[in-house]
């Protein structure tokens, strides 16, 4: 009965199961997700199978099919699998993923906690990520740099965009007249700063744009930009990053550390435009790319 291809025989297998039958649990387990039962009757099945799965190829079963059952019971019973058997961490946490994906808008805190504690136990480096977006997705804390000040745009003659890079125009210079005007970015999309439309709209140019950025303490943060084309990246006056090529945008595509001052820390950013689209962000996580708490920015 253990193989069959439809859920008639889980009574049967349930059964056998609790009297002791290997093969009847794998099946058991296997067909609840083949049944007609309801999630919450099918959660409540898995958690009370849970003291059958005494050994590791039964407990990895249970942990794959728990990944099916989108309640915080089978997140907790998950979370009590992997602490208990090594040996089924992975399949485990890669359930608690998608259980998680599931329940992050209704129990955040559940799911930043089992999530947590999955990073911490599992070895495979994309498990890893795909933990550390869940727990981000999950996370209180700062987002993106949303509001700007922005130069005007900057040219010369017979320059394109690679050459403007590294010429350092008025912005750059200390003490030099600058008319700043404010600008935002949206916020359902990393904080992207969108160009596109706006006057001085053009080929072959730079423009430049500032904020400040409070860190509660010093610390290292994991600085997630993105440009279209090129950008360079000033703080606290330091170059911390720079890429001098025409791209696409796509939000967060360069990661790079950067080092905080506890109070306000300013920002500079240099955006060159070869032609089309022109746009960039400014995201920031800890250095395991997850949301920091007590930071946040102004257009200063």
């Amino acid at each position: 009965l253990a193989p069959w291809p439809r859920a008639e025989p889980l009574a049967d297998l349930q059964r056998l199961a609790e009297g002791g039958s290997v093969p009847a649990l794998r099946g058991y387990l296997r067909l609840l997700n083949l049944s007609d039962l309801d999630m919450a009757t099918r959660s409540q099945r898995f958690v009370a199978a849970r003291p059958l799965a005494t050994g590791v190829e039964e407990k990895r079963a249970l942990v794959q099919a728990l990944g099916a059952v989108a309640t915080v019971e089978a997140l907790q019973t998950l979370e009590s699998v992997m602490d208990e058997e090594p040996a089924v961490v992975e399949d485990a946490a890669r359930s608690v993923v998608t259980v998680g994906t599931a329940l992050r808008g209704t129990n955040p805190d559940e799911v930043r906690g089992v999530a947590t504690n999955a990073r911490e136990l599992a070895r495979d480096r994309r498990l890893v990520g795909d933990l550390n977006v869940l727990i981000d997705s999950v996370s209180a804390g700062f987002d993106a740099v949303l509001d700007w000040l922005i130069s005007p745009i900057y040219a010369e003659a017979g320059k394109d965009h690679i050459a403007l890079h590294d010429q350092a125009f008025a912005p750059e210079q200390a003490g030099a007249d600058v008319t700043w005007t404010p600008i935002a970015g949206d916020a359902a999309n990393s904080g992207a700063v969108v160009f596109d439309g706006l006057p001085f709209h053009g080929d072959q140019r730079v423009i430049y744009a500032k904020a400040e950025i409070y860190a509660p303490a010093a610390m290292t943060v994991q600085a997630q930009t993105g440009s279209d084309d090129g950008i360079k990246v000033w703080v606290n006056g330091e170059v911390v990053h720079s890429f001098n090529n025409s791209r696409a945008l796509t939000v967060n595509q360069d990661t790079f550390n950067i080092s905080l001052n506890e109070g306000w820390n300013p920002v500079l950013i240099k955006v060159s435009q070869g032609g089309g689209n022109w746009s960039f962000n400014l995201r920031l996580r800890d250095t395991d790319g997850v949301k920091v708490e007590g930071l946040r920015s102004r257009a200063q």
